[in-house]
């Protein structure tokens, strides 16, 4: 087939009469005038772009923030160097004090989540309490591997006392912390509001305090 025959040697392709007059008065335009047309263009779109860029910037408060993600899960007490990566997020993602300056040997004091960022919380001195809300008191509850309670869990605290009846439930969405130990020796460290304290404590002395794992979004279901 020749070169020469079809579109790019054929007759122009006819244009709507409007952009037709309008590629006319384009080429009959001096050069110096269509440079001119062109940086003009150009000037547009990049204020174009700089204004899309603020405004996704004004969205997510500000820009992004330098910090340090898991990439694992790492339990209390390991060398955390080796299990994070450094990431940009925006500043509404970025968690309350967030670690920024990473070394060998920084252990952690608080159990850190696979994609969690690492905080000063992480690494405080006293442990789990760091990551207390105002109100909270951190609370040992005694559980089994079997339960599947780990650090990250949702739990409802249940009171179980044959003598006095059917469990009852305690408080509900309440945080656990860390979980220290294993088998039937391990204790699940649980920020509880410091209203429910002493109800807790007061089971704990005649029976049991019992751990229900809430799922997102579905039912609670009981952790033994």
């Amino acid at each position: 087939m020749p070169l020469r025959s079809g579109f790019l040697y054929g007759p122009p392709p006819p244009l709507p009469r409007r952009l037709d007059r309008l590629a006319e008065g384009w080429a009959r335009l001096p050069p110096r005038a269509r440079l001119m047309g062109w940086v003009l263009l150009g000037i547009a779109l990049t204020g174009q772009c700089s204004a899309y860029r603020d405004g996704l910037a004004a969205r997510w408060g500000g820009a992004g923030v330098e910090v340090w993600q898991a990439v694992r899960t790492v339990p209390a007490g390991e060398d955390v160097a080796g299990a994070l990566r450094q990431v940009r997020l925006p500043p509404v993602a970025v968690p309350p004090a967030p670690v920024t300056d990473v070394r060998p040997g920084l252990s952690l004091t608080l159990p850190l989540l696979e994609g969690a960022v690492l905080t000063h919380a992480h690494i405080s001195s006293v442990g789990p309490a760091a990551a207390l809300a105002p109100g909270e008191r951190l609370l040992p509850i005694p559980v089994q591997a079997t339960w599947g309670i780990e650090a990250g869990a949702v739990v409802d605290v249940w009171a179980v006392d044959r003598s006095r009846g059917p469990p009852e439930l305690l408080a509900e969405g309440l945080r656990v912390l860390a979980v220290d130990g294993d088998g039937s020796r391990a204790t699940a460290l649980v920020a509880m509001p410091a209203r429910d304290v002493g109800a807790a404590t007061a089971v704990m002395g005649s029976g049991q305090l019992l751990l229900t794992l809430v799922p997102p979004g579905g039912p609670d279901t009981i952790a033994d």
